[in-house]
């Protein structure tokens, strides 16, 4: 069913992002960032869609904004094989570091 998941990873141009990434699947998924409010973010992302030997699907999808430490970032992956969404949800620290939350259900406490 494939991986997926929530890194900071420099973008190559000298800035660090949230990238959700995603590996091991044919097709290739579908992928979306949206912020706390279901607000969709994928105007501000960029994807990088790779395919391996065995024709595998990996996906790189970068969130091209600065975050906010008052906001949540969840990705959320859609496969044909999957029955519902693979989503996993993420926040900041005042600072710069990042916490993953859940599996991107929203948590009335947050």
């Amino acid at each position: 069913t494939g991986d997926i998941g929530i890194i900071w990873k420099s973008n190559g141009d000298d800035r660090d992002v949230l990238t959700c990434q995603s590996s091991g699947l044919y097709p290739a998924p579908e992928i979306k960032w949206e912020d706390k409010h279901g607000k969709n973010l994928n105007e501000v992302s960029e994807t990088n869609l790779t395919r391996d030997e065995n024709g595998l699907y990996s996906v790189e999808h970068y969130l091209k904004q600065d975050h906010d430490s008052k906001n949540q970032y969840i990705c959320s992956i859609w496969h044909k094989y999957i029955e519902k969404p693979k989503r996993t949800r993420v926040a900041f620290t005042d600072g710069n570091a990042m916490i993953r939350l859940d599996d991107g259900e929203a948590s009335p406490d947050l």
